[in-house]
């Protein structure tokens, strides 16, 4: 059987405030690994790279900068190159459509994406402010057709989302371009997430430390499994080779 390979670059962003991004990122990370489908992870984020200091040091994280600065011209290159054999997934910084406009249109990477094959997609996680409304409406503008969109709902942030769902342009503009909605679960035990941040550890550290521990282990899991389940009806990451 012919090995397919998977030529895509999910960039996970969101504002500043911490919508969920970082979570986004891991989850999905930990799903390639526990499915074993082949990926490449970077970190983009360079003021808070959480996901290189968990997952770097377990399953490889790559760094990347995004910048419009000619010293940093070249940050992102292996990035895209990396895209032409296996599936991207990659930690934005907050806020970055201004550095990753310049990064795209300077080395023409909508172009090459479509000359070699590889499909982009930009995951805008929302915590449902307005502010986080603003950021989707403003990049699916920019970009329009040349990328696909998937729009993530982070449920552990609120419960209220009717100003989201209110919101006519927003969802006008999700409807236009076919932009799954994803509902990211909340992630119920607060201990174990503040653990989890100190310590820097993957989901899968997680696991083990807690394996003695079955309700917390549990708690890990059921977040995971209902995760996944929503990444798989979304249908993002199908072409998986299963």
């Amino acid at each position: 059987m012919t090995e397919t390979h998977l030529s895509e670059i999910h960039l996970v962003g969101g504002e500043v405030g911490g919508p969920g991004k970082t979570t986004v990122t891991k989850t999905a990370a930990q799903m390639h690994i526990e499915r074993n489908i082949p990926f490449s992870l970077w970190e983009c984020d360079r003021t808070k790279p959480d996901v290189h200091q968990s997952y770097g040091r377990t399953s490889g994280c790559n760094l990347a900068i995004l910048s419009e600065s000619p010293d940093l011209q070249d940050a992102s290159n292996d990035l895209f190159n990396v895209a032409l054999e296996t599936r991207v997934i990659a930690n934005l910084p907050a806020n970055a459509l201004i550095p990753l406009k310049g990064w795209i249109m300077n080395n023409n990477i909508l172009e090459l994406a479509q000359e070699f094959g590889v499909t982009i997609y930009f995951w805008m996680v929302s915590d449902g402010t307005l502010n986080s409304q603003e950021l989707t409406i403003k990049t699916i503008q920019i970009f329009g057709r040349s990328v696909k969109y998937v729009v993530v709902k982070n449920l552990g942030k609120t419960k209220n989302w009717e100003e989201f769902d209110s919101n006519v342009e927003l969802n006008t503009l999700i409807e236009k371009h076919c932009a799954p909605v994803i509902h990211l679960p909340e992630f119920f035990g607060d201990r174990i997430r503040q653990q989890m941040d100190a310590m820097s550890w993957t989901f899968g550290e997680a696991l083990d430390y807690y394996k003695s521990d079955p309700i917390n282990k549990r708690r890990i899991q059921t977040y995971l499994q209902k995760s996944w389940a929503a990444f798989d009806e979304a249908g993002v990451f199908n072409r998986n080779g299963k």
